[in-house]
């Protein structure tokens, strides 16, 4: 087993049971309160602690027991502690658990109901493969196709995960954050594991294939869109590395990199930071969903139940041709996602965002920048100034005040609102000796949603809120209003050699008001 990941596992889990109280309850000291019941850290708790055969299995039903004792209208993310009830089966089960202690674990389980339907693909997806790994030996085949067909239609042609929306058009913008790949990666490495076939072999071919182009061998492998190198991606990229044989105690393997890139954010109390930034700016870079314990308690269980379950057989990976090629040079496009991925023979590496995916945040008061074209996304070697390269999500009243918040992306104000240079229509790479060129154009467009205006549209944005979970909201991030009098225009020149870059911006008309002039930057 990999050295630095048993470090990281095993400096985690104290740390964790070292916050739960006598009801079993886990406090969360960022929150200065109960790690929220409407998520699953708690059941993540009890399986990491049941992976662990130092821990007694009275003392890891002690948080599963204080989650099933809440009462149905406070528990949520139901899919993920579906999931997550139905390991702790198989893991009490093997450790010769009571049949008493089974039943409080199914009855658990029983009231994590799945849906038709969920607000973002990756939890559909999720929702499936419990489907997939309960389903009777009659039903396996079925549930198999189901889970592809899924995977058939959020992918790209190139093989990154479409986690938004639901029904991509042919060709049409899409959203892939870098985060909620890992994840499906993850899901995809368990059916395989668990309920193996040609078809699930393909498809993991294929989204560790795109993964491994924006790899860098620092242990990063973020930088587009929500949960933006968040923890939770990281667990994920790592249990399905473990599932897929990477598990070994080599300084080169990958799990190396990832394991200590993780562990440097390593926090006095022993949890992990969210994100790389944690130490320089705390909690500024999370999604309003991201919780310390959370996402500390599902890295705790995704790396105890994948090491736990053990990696699928080298020589079925071998015979379906899934493997590492995470240190490969070379050039990759995918544009339907618009990502461009950029190695050299030394290992520097540069991301690029090309035409710009659909926010999937699209509100009255915030500027999603993080699925913007045209802007770098993860640049090799940064160290402590990758963060100044990470797209953000801003305030407007913020960006207002200070539009260089924006970082790469240009802001334009207009008739008193702001637009941004997000969306290319036009994207032409090329490659030529040892330099890439991009070449993009396109118009500005709305980045944030005009306040509803009369009685019928603020009564359905509060309808949107209360029952559809702000669907429809997320739905107008395809509708975004267009300032066609404009247009920008951005070349991108990179050096493979040494990852150097130019790049050259030019707005039409000139008498446009940009608030962020970024022109011919050179790094």
């Amino acid at each position: 087993m990999n050295t630095a990941l048993s470090e990281l596992h095993e400096g985690l889990l104290p740390a964790l049971v070292a916050l739960l109280n006598d009801a079993g309850t886990l406090h969360d000291p960022h929150d200065n309160a109960p790690t929220p019941s409407d998520h699953y850290a708690q059941v993540s708790l009890a399986l990491a602690m049941a992976c662990d055969p130092e821990t007694s299995l009275d003392d890891a039903l002690a948080p599963l027991d204080a989650w099933a004792e809440l009462d149905s209208k406070q528990i949520g993310h139901l899919p993920f502690n579906r999931l997550l009830l139905g390991f702790c089966s198989k893991v009490f089960e093997a450790r010769g658990a009571s049949a008493a202690q089974l039943a409080r674990i199914e009855a658990a389980h029983a009231r994590c109901t799945l849906a038709h339907d969920y607000p973002s693909n990756n939890w559909a997806l999720l929702a499936q493969l419990s489907r997939l790994i309960e389903a009777p030996d009659a039903q396996v085949a079925a549930e198999q196709q189901a889970f592809c067909d899924l995977l058939e239609r959020w992918t790209t042609r190139d093989g990154a995960f479409i986690d938004y929306p639901a029904q991509p058009a042919a060709g049409g913008r899409v959203a892939t954050p870098f985060a909620y790949h890992h994840k499906a990666l993850l899901l995809t490495a368990l059916a395989a594991r668990l309920r193996p076939c040609p078809a699930l072999f393909a498809h993991l071919r294929g989204l560790f294939g795109w993964l491994v182009h924006c790899w860098d061998a620092a242990g990063y492998a973020g930088g587009l869109g929500r949960s933006n190198h968040a923890l939770f991606g990281d667990a994920c990229l790592l249990g399905a590395m473990v599932l897929l044989g990477l598990d070994k105690d080599d300084a080169n393997s990958p799990v190396t990199a990832l394991s200590r890139r993780v562990g440097a954010q390593r926090r006095d109390d022993g949890l992990l930071w969210l994100d790389p930034f944690g130490h320089q700016q705390g909690d500024a870079g999370w999604d309003n969903y991201m919780h310390l314990t959370v996402y500390n308690a599902w890295t705790a269980a995704v790396t105890a139940i994948c090491r736990w379950l053990g990696p699928v057989d080298a020589e079925v990976l071998a015979t379906h041709r899934v493997a590492w090629r995470g240190d490969e040079p070379g050039v990759f496009h995918d544009r339907q996602a618009g990502v461009l991925c950029m190695r050299n023979a030394e290992g520097g590496c540069l991301v690029l965002s090309t035409r710009g995916q659909l926010p999937q945040a699209f509100s009255l008061n915030e500027a999603e920048l993080r699925y913007a074209g045209g802007v770098p996304l993860h640049a090799g070697g940064q160290g402590d100034a990758l963060c100044e390269l990470v797209p953000r999500r801003v305030a407007l009243a913020r960006l207002r005040q200070d539009a260089d918040l924006a970082g790469w992306t240009t802001v334009i104000e207009h008739g008193g609102a702001l637009y941004g240079l997000t969306d290319f229509d036009q994207v032409e790479v090329g490659e030529k000796a040892e330099t890439v060129t991009v070449s993009l154009r396109g118009h500005p467009v709305a980045l944030t949603r005009h306040p509803p205006a009369g009685v019928v549209a603020l009564a359905l944005a509060a309808l949107d809120w209360r029952f559809f979970d702000g669907r429809l909201g997320r739905r107008q991030a395809a509708r975004r209003e267009v300032l066609k009098q404009v247009t920008g225009e951005i070349l991108w020149r990179i050096d493979l050699r040494n990852m150097g870059y130019e790049r050259e911006l030019r707005i039409v008309p000139e008498s446009v008001r940009v608030l962020n002039l970024r022109h011919g930057q050179r790094g």
